[in-house]
């Protein structure tokens, strides 16, 4: 689980802005005064030529995965209903867009949770039976379900995989769990 904070937050590419998966640019971390640049609201529709459709995350691609900081990559947006081409630097980690990934990251504390459930339940039930093992496991999984279903929207490491795995293996083992 630690392992998946990390890759949370230093493996998936900070690009500078925010964009949920319609397109939309939820947040634009760089104020730079450009003529041209991005603005909340915004409707991405192409990155460097492709439909931003097909360039979702797939279990062969990550979404900015082979961008690099000072890469210029060409933005074509809809912004009121108009489109326009951007061409934007890839930028460095800045501050702002580290401390929103930190404060967004709050919602990793949930596994944690399960985990310490998991641990708790390992330590202090009693009897150690059937049921203990399957609400133990039950335990653990949902905490890895959990924060490998959050970063799998990036698709890295494989999380997509992990992620169907472990929810599959929760139902089973809820399913026998309540038997």
């Amino acid at each position: 689980m630690f392992y998946c904070t990390v890759v949370y937050i230093y493996e998936i590419p900070y690009n500078g802005f925010s964009v949920n998966d319609r397109g939309e640019i939820t947040r634009v971390f760089i104020t730079a005064a450009l003529p041209n640049n991005l603005e909340e609201g915004d409707l991405l529709i192409k990155i460097d030529g492709a439909n931003f459709e097909d360039s979702l995350p797939t279990s062969e691609n990550t979404l900015w995965s082979h961008h690099t900081p000072g890469d210029q990559i060409k933005l074509t947006i809809s912004r009121s209903r108009e489109e326009s081409e951007i061409n934007w630097t890839f930028p460095e980690p800045n501050q702002e867009e580290i401390l929103d990934r930190i404060y967004a990251s709050t919602f990793l504390l949930l596994p944690y949770l399960f985990w310490l459930a998991g641990t708790l339940t390992l330590i202090t039930i009693r009897p150690r039976d059937l049921r203990w093992t399957l609400l133990t496991a039950l335990n653990f999984n949902t905490a890895i379900s959990v924060i490998t279903g959050y970063i799998s929207a990036w698709n890295v490491r494989a999380s997509r995989d992990v992620f169907h795995f472990f929810l599959w293996l929760g139902v089973a083992l809820a399913w026998q769990l309540n038997w």
